[in-house]
């Protein structure tokens, strides 16, 4: 019961616009909804890594290993700072020291509630299929894909 209150107040603060705070090492951290600047620097950060389907928050954790302060700099605002202003080095370093697993746990597991990412791409991958629907209607073309892209 607890945890589904706790879970509920940290969803609803992510999405209030006011974000989930933390304080580390005697700094306030925020996290909210990625915004494109943060995507690209997770995308590029993610690059290198497989990352294995059905992976759960600790799995997540322990493939970051020892750069998981690299992917928290990249998801938690200093409080006051633009997501632009911010030193990424100096954050990571900061978290480096900081941040115990509970923490990191915590964290990655309030990404997945800010950041539904499996309902985006559900929702990309359907706005897609219409439109190639509807561009293969304006051409007159009679190819499936636009079925075939539905069931991937």
């Amino acid at each position: 019961m607890i945890e589904t209150l706790k879970n509920f107040l940290r969803r609803f603060l992510s999405t209030s616009g006011g974000g989930i705070r933390y304080r580390i090492g005697g700094r306030i951290y925020v996290q909210r909804p990625l915004v494109l600047l943060q995507i690209e620097q997770l995308s590029a950060f993610l690059a290198a890594m497989t990352i294995p389907a059905g992976l759960n928050v600790v799995g997540i954790v322990r493939l970051l290993g020892d750069r998981i302060s690299d992917a928290l700099a990249i998801l938690l605002i200093p409080a006051g700072t633009e997501v632009d202003q911010k030193d990424l080095e100096a954050t990571a370093a900061h978290l480096r020291k900081h941040v115990d697993i509970e923490t990191a746990v915590r964290v990655v597991e309030d990404f997945l509630l800010c950041n539904p990412v499996g309902s985006v791409f559900d929702r990309l991958t359907g706005i897609m299929a219409k439109w190639l629907q509807l561009a293969g209607m304006a051409t007159g073309s009679t190819n499936s894909s636009a079925s075939s892209l539905q069931e991937t």
